[in-house]
């Protein structure tokens, strides 16, 4: 596969953290915003893994423009050693307490198994909910 990164400038010159070598393109963009749009344009999926507060940030917008009918591109929680566990369980109790609706469970999926990660991401039956059903 191709990997395309996608980089604030100040990642590289204050050493945020350490940038992936073997990117086949590194993108170098202005701000975190404007990362987070051209990787919102470029991607056909989100796969998200585990990760620290930036990475839930991305998370819950890409989750919330699903929500919006902003898109309607796969995305699923590589759940990694049930590093996801605890997040799932928060998500079910706002459904439970309703300030999430029923139906906003189908937005994602979270897995920890390879195969039906690969078979969610490349399943092409069309996400048919909209906003009303998920609002």
């Amino acid at each position: 596969a191709k990997i395309t990164g996608v980089i604030p400038h100040f990642f590289k010159t204050e050493t945020v953290e350490a940038i992936y070598d073997e990117c086949d393109e590194l993108v170098f963009t202005e701000d975190m915003r404007e990362r987070k749009k051209i990787m919102e344009d470029m991607a056909d999926a989100f796969v998200v893994v585990p990760g620290g507060i930036g990475t839930l940030e991305e998370l819950f917008e890409i989750i919330t423009l699903k929500q919006l009918a902003r898109h309607k591109k796969p995305i699923a929680f590589y759940n990694i050693y049930n590093y996801y566990e605890k997040l799932m369980e928060f998500l079910d109790y706002c459904e439970y307490e309703k300030f999430i609706r029923e139906g906003c469970h189908n937005l994602y999926l979270a897995t920890d198994n390879d195969d039906k990660l690969i078979e969610y991401i490349e399943d092409d039956t069309p996400f048919t909910l909209g906003l009303k059903d998920l609002k």
